[in-house]
This record gives C-alpha cells, sequence and structure tokens, in this order.
C-alpha cells in the first residue's frame, strides 16, 4: 500500500542521484496509480505529480532547484479518486508542509472526515488531515497516538526539512549510502532490488518524530 520515500543529500554526485532514482523506480512495486515528487524552491514547495513514472524526469528538476531534499510517493489508492490529481500525493498545505503518507486514517468522504477531525480540507485524501492538525498547533505524535485504528507512516517536508514517522502498523526504514545522502523508505526490499546495503538499514522507533537533515 503505496511507496515513500524521503531523501536528504550531502553529495548529488552521478552515483548517488543514479541510486536514488533505482529507489524511486523499485518502489513502483508499491503502487502504481499516481507518482509525486516534493521540494522547497525559492522558499516554497514545489509539487510534481503525474500518472506515469519518470524518475529522471522528477530527480532532475529537483537537483535544478538547488534543494538537497525531497519527499516522494508512488500512490495505491485508498482515500480520495485517483483519476483527479489533487488527491495524490504529496499532499501540500501552504504555510505548513507536505506529506507523503503510507496508510489510513479514515476512509469516509471529505465532508465526513473534515467533521470527524474539525479541519477544512482542500482533498479528498485523508493525509490532509495530518497537515491541517500541524496547522490547529497540534503535536502530531500525540494525535498519532489518539488514532487507535490508523495505519501510518510517511514522510513529512516542514520548513525545507524532511521527517519520518510512523505508528506500530506500518514500516519505515532510515538508510545512509555511503555518507553521501540519507534516505527514508517505507520498504527494505526497495533498498535490496536497488543495490544498496539494505541489511544496514535501521528501524524508525514508532511514534518517534525523526529528522533527517540533522546529518550523519
Amino acid at each position: 500500500m503505496c511507496g515513500i520515500l524521503g531523501a536528504y543529500f550531502l553529495n548529488k554526485d552521478p552515483e548517488t542521484l543514479t541510486f536514488t532514482k533505482k529507489l524511486i523506480t523499485e518502489l513502483k512495486i508499491r503502487g502504481c496509480h499516481s507518482f509525486g515528487i516534493a521540494y522547497y524552491n525559492n522558499h516554497s514547495i514545489e509539487v510534481t505529480k503525474s500518472f506515469e513514472l519518470n524518475p529522471d524526469e522528477l530527480v532532475d528538476a529537483f537537483v535544478q532547484s538547488g534543494s538537497d531534499c525531497f519527499i516522494y510517493h508512488n500512490r495505491y489508492s485508498t482515500s480520495g479518486d485517483w483519476h483527479d490529481m489533487k488527491n495524490n500525493q504529496p499532499i501540500v498545505v501552504d504555510g505548513v508542509g507536505a506529506i507523503a503518507m503510507n496508510g489510513v486514517l479514515s476512509m469516509k468522504k471529505m465532508e465526513e472526515f473534515q467533521k470527524d477531525f474539525n479541519v477544512v480540507c482542500n482533498c479528498d485524501n485523508d493525509a490532509e488531515v495530518f497537515l491541517r492538525k500541524i496547522e490547529q498547533g497540534i503535536n502530531l505524535v500525540d494525535f498519532l497516538k489518539s488514532q487507535k485504528e490508523c495505519s501510518f507512516s510517511a514522510t513529512l517536508l516542514l520548513d525545507n526539512k524532511i521527517y519520518g514517522l510512523r505508528n506500530n502498523k506500518r514500516p519505515l526504514y532510515k538508510f545512509n549510502f555511503k555518507d553521501k545522502a540519507l534516505f527514508l523508505v517505507s520498504t527494505l526490499d526497495t533498498i535490496k532490488r536497488a543495490g544498496g546495503a539494505w541489511k544496514e538499514a535501521e528501524t524508525i522507533k514508532q511514534f518517534k518524530m525523526v529528522g533527517l537533515n540533522e546529518g550523519l
């Protein structure tokens, strides 16, 4: 159910970018309804979404932006009709950030989950609720703990920094690529198929917000 990726680069050399594109390609096994990337460009979040996967196009545009981090999502559709691109991830809330989520918070329609969670959303994808809770000043970890039926792992782009968060129902891993880049990945096998040292990956602890930009 969905592939998610967070990336922070200390070195964007050809080897590292090639590995990044392989990761994105291999994540396709986790969902192929849509593909998207989000990163900061001139103090605002740039988002590119498509129904067809083109890793070269996505990563090259990120490199040209000059940013050092991004989040990525490929979708297996749950909440919100995937034919409407605004429902596909990453989801962005201006002034808050962006999210790429693997899991389910609510399978209800937007009108219903807005009422349930006391939020106003712009799309039918329940991932937006988490950004709206941040907007309301709610601690995201506390909110996640309160949702006992939720299945959740996510990468978040907040203030030009990448964070990972999960509960006990979805995995998330941190991976160091040759001291040149750090990744948050939803599937261990993705790292293996991309040619990385997957056995060295670290499981992200549940209910702990983990930042990548602090470095190696």
